[in-house]
């Protein structure tokens, strides 16, 4: 169901979370059930934390899939990914306000537009309305070309598509 601005309205999420952190990268899962449904029922619940091993295992097949397809990219921390991104910046000579940055680099740590919205104290269409101004700021499309983006080269093409 939507709202009358297209929003899709939401009554219950369940967070999982790994059962170990992993080296490699931090996440958590939220399923969401959209309205009219009811709340997740305490079995669902229960069969979503069965089966979260088994999805933080695929997770993480993928993305050390992922990194392995970008040979020569170091895997950095959050604060490494802010310091490229600046570099990144000052490279292209393009110039973000403070809360597109704050966004874009939310987006590369993967955060969503709703915990994003929380963490900076925004609402979720502030927080979109920001993440679109950097995308026609930067050429971009999206969060994946975003990280394309962000490892391209100053003296080479990037797609950003």
């Amino acid at each position: 169901m939507t709202s009358s601005r297209g929003t899709l309205l939401l009554s219950d999420s369940i967070h999982l979370y790994p059962d170990q952190a992993s080296e490699s990268f931090s996440c958590k899962i939220t399923v969401f059930r959209a309205l009219p449904a009811h709340e997740f029922s305490e079995k669902e619940r229960r069969q979503l934390g069965d089966i979260s091993p088994l999805l933080f295992s695929i997770l993480e097949k993928h993305v050390n899939a992922l990194q392995s397809a970008m040979p020569g990219i170091e895997h950095k921390k959050p604060e490494s990914i802010e310091k490229r991104f600046q570099e990144r910046l000052r490279e292209t000579g393009l110039t973000l306000s403070e809360r597109e940055t704050q966004v874009c680099l939310g987006l590369l740590a993967g955060h969503t537009a709703l915990e994003q919205a929380e963490r900076l104290a925004l609402k979720v269409n502030t927080v979109g309305s920001y993440q679109r101004r950097a995308a026609i700021k930067l050429g971009i499309s999206g969060r994946n070309s975003l990280m394309r983006w962000m490892y391209g080269s100053s003296a080479g093409v990037f797609s950003t598509c």
